[in-house]
């Protein structure tokens, strides 16, 4: 209904909301699980877009966090004392041209032309930091010429020559860089110098002190081989002269061996030359000599016995037809025995030439056999007699070489003794150094800038993670409540409209478009358009709550339609305030009975706008707001009015905005982005619906356009370009 007019008062059948408006949802269905809330934060997908948002937001705290770093940086380098380095560079060979060959005698572990061993360059490093070397310096220098303690000084100096002093080999070369470090750039120079020089002299005093112990050594040496030597000569004389040996004939001994050694060959072949005959000799014995393959395979009995066989075959065929007596018989009979007797005859020959064979090996063997043994008691009996002589010999050999040795080095150390070169030179003496080795500046704001920049994004992100405020719409949402419109955060301006009237007054701004936004959701959230009566509530105070009731109530009027805005936060109104009202009468005076609606009601300087303040503030606002005048006047506004906004008082720690949503058709939350928790959110959610309030959705305020995703107010909508009104006082009227 449209009216320009006051409201008029009328006595109205009132009944509950419930009655009136569409039921309110089950809020058994609606259950706030803290742990499902932080399981759904965890499933949170990590993306490069949100950490960008989220450095543009905190950006103060990166860049103060990165200006601390810088500054701790700048400090630490103020007041880090300067320290120059001075660097001398060395060559080291490993061994100088040999002249003589003593390098055993002398302690050295190359030979000319061998490459140096690892060993023998980490020994002389070792010797280039070593404490003896620096005190040397320190004493060379004198630096500790003014202590009373000269000992004691020269330690202490040492020792800091010793921690100033670095070692650098040059990788695949024989060159050494000795740098010393120290705040005075001339001392610096003075002690790498003093280090080279000190060093160079020490390698040449263990060189000379070397070869003169080795010549010490040997000196006694030889006394003790030549000793020994001429004891192991008289020990052999003497046991040439015992048992009567001139000489040993080497070639003698070993003519007997090989004779030995071929007379074993040929006694090994005439065992089995032996072997061979006594086998054929017994087997020739057996079955009197008739088996034995050697009688078998003689010509001649074979001939005799193939001729027996045809004449006893013929006797056979010739039995049958004649006698035995008959002569023809008889002759075959006496052939047949002829022939055996021969074939006797001839057996008994071979097993005699058989047996003389075996007789002739046995003989063989055992003239061998005889010659074998006494060779080797020949041989056995000449290693006896010189073995003790070889073992004298021996000796007098061995201690001759190690004579003769011992001798050749003691005269080669004693030309060694006169030579002076030595393997290590300086290649660039060390300069005064011009400027100081450190600190390093650049390295000093590097680690500042880099820490100061990890370290502000690494805080920005952990106070983001410990930020437990609602920030987008997708919080809403987790808490099972739908986000009808994004209001972003708009920064005060002197010369502008006020936030709470800025869709009457610049409505080309992105948070007057944000609001219409909500208004067009609102008419399509229900099946039957924008709810009729609507309350607005929120967690806590100074969510937007009430700008919000305002611009809303505007942008229904900016469509025709006649709105009325009740003030029922009666403990903290800020409507008339803000529409520029008197409060001397209002909501109060309403419910309690003093006013009726008519002088309650106000119509400010906007079409179609009509408000109802709060009136004074009364004792028992709870009371007062569950008493049934309240529920009449709501249903009078709404057979009224198009639209009834009630701005309700917030949620926790009171008893009020649970009763308005009773009273009202619909509620909506009002959440501030970056500032309301969601344990809050969720715990003022929780108690509405279990006062079963028919909660609508969730408006999202104060979004920041620049650390958001949702900065396309910017991007879509252009900047009104009109003169900025000043900030208006509406006229109020009834």
């Amino acid at each position: 209904m449209n009216t320009g007019a006051p409201v008029p008062e009328q006595s109205l059948s009132i009944k509950r909301p419930a009655e009136n408006y569409p039921a309110v949802a089950d809020p058994d269905a609606w259950r706030f699980d803290a742990q499902r809330q932080d399981e759904g934060d965890t499933e949170e997908s990590l993306n490069l877009i949100d950490l960008w948002h989220t450095l543009v937001k905190r950006k103060w705290t990166v860049l103060g966090f990165l200006v601390v770093t810088l500054s701790v940086a700048a400090t630490a380098l103020y007041l880090t004392p300067r320290v120059y380095r001075a660097t001398a560079l060395l060559e080291i060979e490993p061994e100088t041209r040999k002249v003589t060959k003593i390098d055993d005698a002398m302690g050295s572990d190359n030979s000319m032309g061998m490459m140096p061993s690892e060993d023998f360059y980490q020994t002389q490093y070792e010797l280039l930091k070593s404490r003896t070397l620096a005190e040397r310096v320190a004493a060379s220098l004198d630096l500790g010429s003014g202590d009373e303690d000269a000992a004691a000084a020269v330690k202490r100096y040492g020792e800091f020559v010793q921690s100033g002093s670095t070692v650098e080999p040059v990788r695949n070369s024989k060159l050494v860089r000795l740098h010393f470090d120290s705040t005075d750039p001339k001392l610096a120079a003075r002690v790498v110098n003093a280090l080279a020089d000190t060093y160079i002299k020490s390698n040449l005093e263990r060189r000379y002190n070397a070869t003169a112990d080795a010549k010490n050594f040997l000196e006694q040496r030889i006394v003790q081989v030549k000793a020994k030597l001429e004891d192991a000569e008289h020990k052999l004389y003497a046991h040439a002269r015992e048992q009567g040996i001139v000489n040993i004939d080497t070639q003698s001994q070993s003519l007997l061996s090989a004779q030995l050694d071929e007379k074993s060959q040929a006694l090994a072949v005439a065992e089995r030359e032996r072997l061979t005959a006594e086998t054929i000799y017994h087997e020739s014995r057996n079955n009197g000599g008739h088996g034995s393959s050697r009688i078998l395979g003689d010509a001649l009995v074979q001939n005799l016995k193939q001729n027996k066989a045809r004449l006893e075959l013929s006797y056979q065929e010739k039995a049958a037809l004649f006698k035995p007596d008959y002569p023809e018989m008889v002759q075959l009979r006496e052939q047949i025995n002829q022939i055996q007797e021969q074939i006797e005859a001839e057996i008994s020959s071979v097993r005699s030439a058989l047996d003389a064979d075996y007789q002739l090996a046995l003989r063989k063997e055992n003239m061998l056999r005889e010659e074998v043994a006494r060779l080797k008691e020949d041989v056995m009996r000449r290693q006896d007699a010189g073995s003790d002589y070889n073992i004298l010999k021996r000796e007098v050999e061995t201690s001759r070489a190690l004579y003769d040795g011992i001798l050749q080095r003691l005269k080669e150390i004693g030309v060694a003794s006169g030579i002076g070169s030595n393997n290590i030179s300086v290649i660039d003496p060390a300069e005064i150094p011009a400027s100081p080795y450190k600190p390093k500046g650049k390295n000093y704001w590097l680690v500042g800038i880099l820490l100061g920049l990890f370290g502000g994004m690494g805080l920005a992100f952990l106070f983001e993670k410990i930020d437990d405020t609602v920030k987008l719409p997708e919080d809403l949402e987790r808490q099972r409540l739908a986000t009808l419109g994004i209001i972003p955060l708009t920064r005060p301006d002197p010369d502008a409209a006020p936030l709470h009237l800025i869709s009457h007054y610049d409505p080309r701004s992105g948070a007057a478009e944000a609001y219409r936004s909500l208004r067009t959701a609102l008419t399509f959230s229900t099946s039957a358009g924008a709810p009729k009566v609507l309350h607005l509530t929120s967690t806590s105070v100074g969510e937007g709550k009430s700008t919000s009731a305002v611009n809303l109530a505007i942008g229904f009027t900016q469509l025709g339609q006649t709105v009325l805005l009740i003030d029922a936060d009666l403990r903290r109104p800020s409507i008339h305030r803000m529409l520029g009202l008197s409060d001397e009468k209002g909501l109060s005076h309403y419910l309690s009975g003093e006013a009726r609606p008519t002088e309650i009601s106000h119509h400010v300087g906007l079409p179609d706008l009509f408000v109802v303040p709060a009136g004074p503030l009364p004792p028992n606002p709870g009371e007062l707001l569950a008493s049934a005048r309240m529920i009449e006047l709501i249903t009078l506004a709404a057979e009224k009015f198009d639209r009834v906004i009630i701005d309700g008082p917030p949620v926790l720690g009171l008893a009020d905005a649970m009763i308005l949503s009773n009273v009202a058709q619909h509620t909506i939350m009002v959440v501030a982005a970056g500032k309301t928790s969601r344990a809050h959110l969720g715990s003022s959610l929780k108690r509405l619906h279990g006062a079963r309030a028919n909660l609508l959705g969730g408006l999202l305020t104060m979004i920041d356009q620049r650390g958001s995703s949702y900065n396309y107010y910017h991007n879509y909508y252009y900047d009104y370009q009109g003169v900025k009104p000043a900030a208006p006082r509406l006229s109020s009227g009834e």
